[in-house]
């Protein structure tokens, strides 16, 4: 998805590519309107660490110069960071290619001496607030208690004894992990679920969110749209979302 928010600034969330030309869909959006992404696009948001939301964040990165990168902050962990650079390209495996995705972007970035594009993302992390247009958007999750169980998890997947790598993928509790956001443009206004799911833990997932009143705190709008959470699954809804946001 990709946010026009005045004086031809934009801004990205996520990544896939185009089945097609497997360039990603954003850049090519780009470039059908005329936007010059080198300069116009200013952040990057990965939502979280799984490959339909990642694949192609490279090139955005690489592409567009001016944006900075953000991720939950468990994703710029040491143990992420250390996790990543672990994994390197094999011609014979596909199944980790989010981590290595993120891997290479931290690479990039790094050679450049461009670590200040990062940027760590949680609960009410604030993107853009920008009055003399009207819009403002706001990252609603992960929580604290979230971040601390990814962290957790990611560690799991560091290769034991002599193993050089294990082949797995980000894991799927990952979700809890997502970057929720609400975004604001005049009167308009949208909740955009990412994959953030529900797990039983009060403070974590919506419920986190909905218990803490992030929404009233920062006078946020109820949304006019909805983009629904983890595809539609059971598993992404809490009837909290849908009565008072």
């Amino acid at each position: 998805m990709v946010l026009h928010y005045g004086q031809g600034r934009w801004f990205v969330i996520d990544s896939c590519l185009s089945p097609d030309s497997k360039v990603p869909v954003a850049l090519e959006y780009f470039e059908s309107l005329g936007v010059d992404a080198a300069t116009q696009v200013t952040g990057l948001l990965i939502s979280h660490w799984h490959r339909d939301h990642i694949d192609g964040a490279l090139r955005i990165v690489c592409s567009c110069e001016k944006a900075v990168v953000q991720a939950p902050a468990a994703l710029l962990d040491r143990e992420a960071l250390n996790l990543a650079c672990l994994y390197r390209r094999d011609p014979f495996n596909d199944t980790d290619k989010e981590i290595r995705e993120f891997r290479e972007i931290v690479t990039y970035l790094a050679k450049r001496n461009q670590q200040e594009r990062y940027r760590l993302v949680g609960a009410r992390h604030l993107f853009f607030d920008d009055h003399t247009v009207g819009v403002r958007l706001v990252a609603l999750s992960p929580s604290e208690v979230a971040m601390t169980q990814a962290i957790e998890q990611i560690r799991e997947l560091k290769p034991e004894g002599g193993d050089k790598r294990r082949r797995l993928v980000a894991p799927a509790s990952e979700n809890l992990n997502a970057v929720a956001l609400h975004f604001s443009f005049g009167k308009f206004s949208a909740v955009l679920g990412a994959d953030l799911e529900e797990s039983g833990n009060q403070k974590t997932g919506w419920s986190a969110i909905i218990n803490a009143n992030i929404c009233s705190e920062l006078s946020l709008a109820k949304a006019s749209v909805y983009k629904v959470a983890h595809h539609g699954s059971i598993s992404g809804h809490h009837q909290g979302v849908w009565d008072k946001m």
